[in-house]
Formats: C-alpha cells, structure tokens, sequence
C-alpha cells in the first residue's frame, strides 16, 4: 500500500516553488488531505508491525520499507541533493517536482519517523540499513555547506522564498529575486558546471548557483545567504559590509559580469547575456549628403533621465533625438575631406528578450556638492512598443519625412491654383503611408513589450530601502535546466527562450516578506510625485505637499511572445499578418492612384 502511495506524485508537487498555482489555498487543503490519509495508513502499517513481530521487513531483502520511508517520504530533496553532487549540476525541471516529501505535515512525518523507528529496533538488518542510508543521505555529500539552515517556517506548496536582509543587503534582495524569476537566467545559473569545491567560497557565481537551488527547491520561506555576502567583494577585495547602503542598479551590472564573465572563462554559454543583451548603435548623419558613420556598442540596460520628462515615453524620446553638429562644432567628414552639418544620436540596433530601463532618480548638485534624490512623477506604461526607438524605426520615419518633402517640392512645381487642395491629400497620403508602413515592420509581437518587474527605492540619497513587484512567469521547458539559446551558443534576441504561457500574479518581495501584490496600486506606489498628481485625487494641491519618498528605480520590460506550442495562437496569428499585409497592400494600391488623380488635376 506504501509502494503504491510513493509511486503517486504528491499533490504538493503539483505547486513546485518555481511556478505558483492558480489557487494555492486550495492546492494546500488537498495537499494536507492526503497526508492526513497517508498519516493512518502509517499508523496502521505501525501497529502491524508490532502486533504481528514484523520488524525484519524494513530491510532491502525483506520489504525494503525503510528505503521507501527515507527516500520517499521523509528526505526526497537529499536524494536530489546526491544526485546532483554526482552529476556536477542541479536539474531543476526533474528536481522540483521530485523533492516534494510525500510526508508534508508535521503529524505525517512524525508517524513515519516513529515507523522507521520502530522498524530499525531489534533488528540489526535493518538498523544497519537505516544508519548507512541516513550517513549516504546527510553526510556523505555535503552539497550546500556553510547555510544557515535553522529552523524556520515552512513555506506553503507554490509560495516564493523570501531571503534575509543582512543589515543594508535589501538592494541585493530586489535585484536577485528578479533575476531569479526570469525562467531562462534562473535555468541558465542552475543549469551550469558546478565550480571546484576548492573555489567555491569565494566564487560569486558558485555562491548564487547555491542560492538559486536553495530558492527553487528549499522548503522554508527565507534563506539567509550569508556565504553570498562573504563571496561578493567590494572594488578593494574585501567582503561588503551588510550594514551599508549601497546602489541596487551598481549591484546589477557587477553581479551581471561576475555570472557571465565566470561562465565564459570557464568555456560555458553566458546566462544572462542572452536573455538581457542588446545592442546600441552609435550614429552621425551628415545633412544634404548621403553618409551615416555608425559604431554598435553592447548593453544590458538603459539609462533614462527622470527630471523634468514625466513618463517613459518622453524620455525615451529625448534619448534617441541625438544633438544637431553645424556651425563651429559641425562634423568632420574624412570621406568628403570638410566639415557638415550632421546630427548625433544613439539608438537601439537590437532589443534584447527583457529589456531592463534605469531610472536616474539620484543626482548630483554641482553648486553643493551633494548627492539627491529625483522625487519628480515619472509615469510608465504596462506594455510598450519599443519601434520608434530603434535603428529600423527611425530610419523608417527619416525615408518618410524625406520622401514627403520630395514629394511636396515636387507638387509645388507641377500645381498652380489648387496647390492648396492638393498639398492637404499629399499631406494625408504621407501619413497614411508613414503609418502602414511603420505597422507592417513592428504589427508582430517583435516590439511589445510587457512591464514584468519593478525595483522600487523608498528613501533619500544616503539611506533607504530597495523592495521589488515582480509578475510570475512559467517555468521553463528545457529539459536539462537550461534554455534552448544558452544550449545553442546564440546571443541574438530573436531566439532567446520564451517565457512560456502569459504570465499571471504580480507579488511583493521585500526581504522576507513574499506576498501577492495588485497591479492597480502601481501610480500609488511606484510613479512618485505628489498625491494630489494622482488620477483619482480631488480638490487642489495642498500647501507644503512633499512628494512621495518611494518610486520605481529600475524597470524590466520583456519580449511579447505567443505560448510555445499552441497551435491556435500561431494560426491566429498567421491570420493577423494576413490581414495586415493584405490591408497594406491595398493601402497602397489606394494611394498610387490617388497619386495619379492628384497628377492629373495638377497638369
């Protein structure tokens, strides 16, 4: 009967640390229902044993129950923990569900150990096979040592762990909870070489893959990373000191080069490159000639300013608007051999699968010497299309304008009285083609992009504290732990994994505290400015209002992708850019003849 029950998946696996369930609470209630089921048939199989004299079949030769009860139902993470010491990395996909105890309950686990204890008395078969299965199991492989492991609550089936703040440490708990949560970053730490053991100490990449297992697969509702403390060292070579404050975005591109650049010394695919990697291009155009200078830069992550912009649409605008070069600063062209009009921007060549926008909240005041906060709103929407701020969209937009002005000179020489009428329908047939031809680039889903996380700063300059609002995504379908990217060496953004079906709950993670967190509150909570800015405020500003001390700092947008594998989202979206293009076409047919009419009247 016990046989039969470990052959069952627990319904505890059904709600595995990584992807939470539609209903936990329930998922919890039936979890606890059949270990309540599980605990009588324990209790029962106890009183058998003794009534009937059968200690003898807790052996391998006899019944092998004590293996069933340690391996199965009582330690299934440790098996895990061997297995994975043996094969130098963790596989997430096949660990998660497997480490679920089927003894889940206190009340359960207390009747199989007082099982497992009875079945090793008075027998020294069993006795024997119990101690060396227990040695095997926690102290033969010590996998995760130096953990603070005390004891603490144990989190519910599908709850996120929470980790310890160590003093100041919140801006590394916000950053590394939303790495953790991206499928492919997670899969890509997890799914790699384990680092010597000799190493591993001060390894800030040993130390994270560790962290990460103990995040996916542990059972209580917080760690305490402290080997990650000691591993990660500030700029002179010394461990940080947990006490102070320190910048979350500075924390995210150093903890970015230690994972990648430890990955590829070590002759394996970089983790988070591929997935937050993108490309700038750095561009002059000369005016009146045809000549663009370009140089492409790598990036994983924009920086936009706050002060005096108001939402992430205008600063975005500002980024890529460029500097116009003439007059004394014009540009020297070495190909014409003189100097031009030219203007100098920078702009997005290649977006990356989650795309992460820096808010430049802090400051420094030249006349006082000092370090501030931006506490200005500064708005951000839930989804954007990122076209308009790229290479391919603005060189779409410059081929309109410039085909608009051909095309107005033109009319102004061949028109006469009715140039009036007729540059208003040439005016009309330049937007109407401005916009089809901007919505067959970006009508597909290769510049959407969906607001996954939000690092937030509640604080001033000097101190504060640094929480995150992250929406769960899927986990990942790799069946080695590892995305189908990481395994093929690629970086291009166009096949970086995709994050599986649409994503659901946003949740707040601050240190500890893990819990589900309404999207409706995000003007309240993360756009700063004053309350009486507000959408839903009433009446006028109040006198000496001060604005609010918490706001976004960091934003991670991803890719918008159709769910892998379904068969009806891709045939709705074939049809989509169908449609598309047939109504492009016959835009354009529309606008030749009336290009033709236009010419007509005109001569």
């Amino acid at each position: 009967d016990l046989k039969a029950a470990a052959a069952a998946p627990p319904l505890a696996a059904a709600a595995a640390p990584v992807a939470q369930t539609d209903d936990s609470s329930s998922s919890q209630a039936a979890a606890e229902a059949a270990c309540t089921l599980l605990q009588g048939r324990l209790q029962l199989i106890l009183a058998l044993v003794r009534t009937l004299d059968r200690r003898a079949v807790g052996s391998d030769r006899q019944g092998a129950l004590i293996k069933l009860l340690l391996q199965d139902f009582l330690f299934p993470e440790a098996v895990q923990q061997v297995s994975a010491a043996a094969a130098g990395q963790l596989n997430l996909q096949a660990g998660a569900a497997s480490t679920q105890p089927h003894c889940a309950t206190a009340s359960c686990r207390k009747a199989a150990l007082e099982l497992l204890a009875e079945l090793m008395s008075d027998s020294p078969a069993s006795l024997d096979e119990g101690v060396r299965l227990l040695v095997h199991l926690h102290y033969d492989q010590q996998v995760l040592t130096g953990w603070n492991l005390l004891p603490k609550p144990l989190r519910a089936p599908g709850q996120y762990m929470g980790l310890k703040n160590g003093g100041a440490t919140c801006y590394m708990n916000a950053v590394l909870q939303q790495l953790f949560l991206q499928p492919c970053i997670r899969a890509g730490v997890l799914g790699a070489a384990a680092v010597d053991p000799a190493e591993a100490a001060d390894s800030v990449f040993a130390q994270l893959q560790a962290m990460f297992a103990v995040m996916a697969l542990g059972k209580g509702t917080y760690t305490i990373p402290t080997d990650f403390w000691w591993a990660f060292k500030d700029y002179d070579g010394s461990p940080i000191d947990v006490k102070e404050h320190q910048d979350a975005y500075e924390f995210f591109t150093r903890l970015q080069d230690f994972v990648d650049q430890h990955l590829i010394s070590t002759g394996q695919q970089p983790a988070i490159k591929p997935v937050m990697g993108g490309k700038f291009v750095q561009q002059i155009i000369c005016r009146g000639v045809d000549f663009t200078s370009e140089r492409e830069e790598e990036f994983y992550q924009v920086s936009v300013d706050v002060k005096g912009m108001g939402s992430l649409e205008k600063s975005l605008d500002d980024y890529v608007k460029g500097e116009l070069m003439e007059g004394d600063n014009a540009y020297l062209c070495e190909e014409l051999g003189k100097r031009v009009p030219a203007v100098k921007r920078s702009v997005i060549k290649q977006l990356p699968q989650m795309l992460c926008v820096h808010l430049k909240r802090f400051e420094f005041d030249y006349h006082s010497q000092t370090r501030y906060k931006v506490r200005d709103r500064f708005e951000f929407p839930l989804e954007i299309d990122m076209f308009k701020y790229t290479a391919d969209g603005l060189a779409a937009a410059d081929q309109q304008q410039k085909a608009g002005e051909q095309q107005q000179k033109q009319l102004q020489r061949t028109t006469s009285s009715s140039a009036g009428s007729t540059g208003s329908e040439s005016g009309q047939l330049q937007r109407r083609g401005s916009t089809a031809a901007i919505d067959k680039v970006s009508g597909g889903c290769n510049y959407m992009y969906d607001l996954m996380g939000i690092v937030v700063h509640s604080g001033s300059a000097f101190t504060g504290h640094y929480y995150s609002f992250i929406k769960e995504r899927t986990q990942s379908t790799a069946g080695d732990g590892r995305s189908s990217s990481s395994r093929s060496g690629s970086s291009d953004s166009s096949s970086s994994c995709s994050s599986g079906p649409p994503p659901r709950q946003w949740y707040s993670f601050d240190d500890k505290q893990v819990s589900a967190w309404d999207i409706t509150n995000l003007e309240y909570e993360c756009f700063g400015g004053k309350p009486s800015q507000d959408s839903d405020a009433r009446g006028p500003p109040k006198r000496n209002e001060y604005d609010r001390a918490h706001s976004a700092y960091m934003l991670f947008y991803e890719r918008r992708q159709a769910a892998a594998g379904s068969a009806a989202a891709a045939s709705s979206d074939g049809s989509q850019q169908q449609q598309q293009q047939q109504q492009a076409r016959a835009e354009g047919s529309q606008m030749q003849s009336e290009q033709l009419s236009i010419s007509g009247r005109a001569n």
